[in-house]
């Protein structure tokens, strides 16, 4: 309660989300409009005029559709006229920055393959028989190898020397600055950013919960718990010559542990 009431004052909610270059003003509203009729679809049980929010659900829908390729295409044909004028003044640079804006982000490339030889593997199937026997050789057995060898050689020659204690100050603030942020926070609503705004504090706090669960060994019930959402998936491909968006929306469940 401490974190999460004092962020609440302090920081307070995000409200805003992240938009685009291309997406007008128009659209936040059409989007705004769909968001109303959704809640009312959800506050209201009668069929009647759930029918009729549901019409205009859909047409709000299509409207919004309509509109982000239109802006989409304007957006990509004003980058194209200004990547065109670059070129034709010869501005190299203002050039190849439309033209990354225009492409977008590249894939990453994938880390090359090579024989014994040294040689570099192209194609699938010589990199499928490259890693066939890599594992061969990995897990291939001597032809002296007897099993009672196997379980004299599998056992430990000597204890290994590991601290066994639970994890000191200084390791659970190593840990707390670890984290990454930006990151979803789970059922206690605690994030990366407020553990590590005050890192005295988080400590006092953490270590003595760390001991308890390294001394039982069991965990909280609230961390065995997990969460399923319903994600929209929206993947946008321009076409290079025409400018035009095309939409695939897709909701596939993920799984989040709390």
């Amino acid at each position: 309660m401490a974190y999460t009431g004092t962020s609440s004052v302090i920081l307070g909610h995000k409200s805003s989300h992240s938009r685009e270059d291309w997406m007008s003003q128009h659209i936040w509203c059409l989007i705004e409009d769909k968001r109303n009729l959704h809640l009312k679809l959800l506050e209201n049980r009668n069929v009647d005029e759930r029918a009729g929010f549901n019409l205009q659900y859909r047409r709000i829908r299509k409207a919004i559709y309509r509109s982000t390729r239109a802006d989409r295409r304007r957006w990509a044909d004003d980058i194209a006229d200004r990547a065109q004028h670059a070129a034709n003044t010869g501005y190299l640079m203002e050039l190849y920055r439309r033209t990354k804006t225009l492409v977008g982000d590249s894939r990453r490339k994938r880390k090359t393959l090579r024989s014994k030889e040294g040689r570099l593997i192209v194609t699938s199937e010589e990199q499928l028989l490259r890693w066939h026997q890599h594992f061969e050789e990995v897990f291939r057995l001597s032809a002296t190898s007897t099993p009672e060898a196997l379980s004299v050689s599998s056992s430990p020659p000597r204890l290994l020397d590991i601290n066994s204690e639970p994890p000191s100050d200084s390791e659970v603030t190593e840990a707390v600055l670890s984290l990454k942020t930006g990151k979803a926070p789970g059922f206690d609503l605690i994030t990366a950013e407020m553990l590590q705004a005050d890192l005295t504090f988080a400590v006092d706090v953490l270590t003595p919960l760390i001991e308890k669960v390294w001394t039982t060994e069991e965990l909280p019930d609230d961390r065995n718990k997990g969460l399923l959402i319903t994600c929209l998936k929206k993947v946008i491909s321009v076409s290079a010559i025409t400018g035009e968006a095309l939409h695939c929306c897709q909701f596939p469940l993920k799984s989040s542990a709390g």
